[in-house]
């Protein structure tokens, strides 16, 4: 039998994003809506237009600014989150 699953059955996420708003207070939502999951040995892209809020859910992952609303959920088991500015 072979495992399509990637993992993901037998692993927990490693950053987990639940329903989460990001942007700034008194301001108009960045982006809204957020659900993602991160497992260990994947590899993701963030893309998008300038200012579309890519930066501003980075730095929301790494406790920089906290969401509007939702959760962020970061494993440490895979250690300390790094955030180097551009």
């Amino acid at each position: 039998m072979i495992d399509t699953s990637g993992g993901k059955a037998m692993s927990e996420p490693i950053l987990r994003i639940s329903n989460a708003t990001i942007g700034f207070e008194h301001s108009e939502p960045l982006l809204d809506s957020v659900n993602l999951e991160v497992f260990p040995g994947e590899i993701i892209g963030i893309i998008g237009r300038s200012g579309i809020g890519k930066t501003s859910l980075l730095r929301t992952i790494a406790g920089l600014i906290p969401p509007l609303s939702g959760e962020i959920e970061v494993s440490r088991s895979v250690g300390e989150i790094g955030y180097i500015p551009q």
